[in-house]
């Protein structure tokens, strides 16, 4: 098993790059993108951190919101790749046939 590490900055960059998943016609591919890198990052980052006299706030709820959307949109657009959603009939010579 191999365990891929990526840093804040990696996961904010993979965030603004696939933010666009729902512009145009859509990407399904990009929206995994974005699920993706959306909960590394929550899982990585606090809701806030100070250092001395200086805080950064985070809203983590935005992502999680995001993240939520991209889900629906995957949900609803992904193809099946398993075919257990597939609308094809396969026609039998025993049963009707004329």
């Amino acid at each position: 098993m191999t365990l891929n590490v990526y840093s804040v900055e990696e996961l904010l960059l993979a965030l603004e790059t696939n933010s666009d998943w729902h512009e145009g016609t859509g990407s399904v591919s990009k929206a995994q993108l974005y699920v993706t890198a959306g909960r590394r990052l929550l899982a990585l980052r606090p809701n806030s951190a100070s250092d001395g006299g200086s805080s950064l706030s985070f809203d983590v709820n935005q992502i999680a919101l995001q993240i939520n959307k991209a889900e629906k949109f995957i949900a609803a657009n992904a193809t099946p790749t398993n075919g257990s959603n597939s609308s094809v009939r396969f026609m039998s010579f025993t049963h009707g046939f004329r």
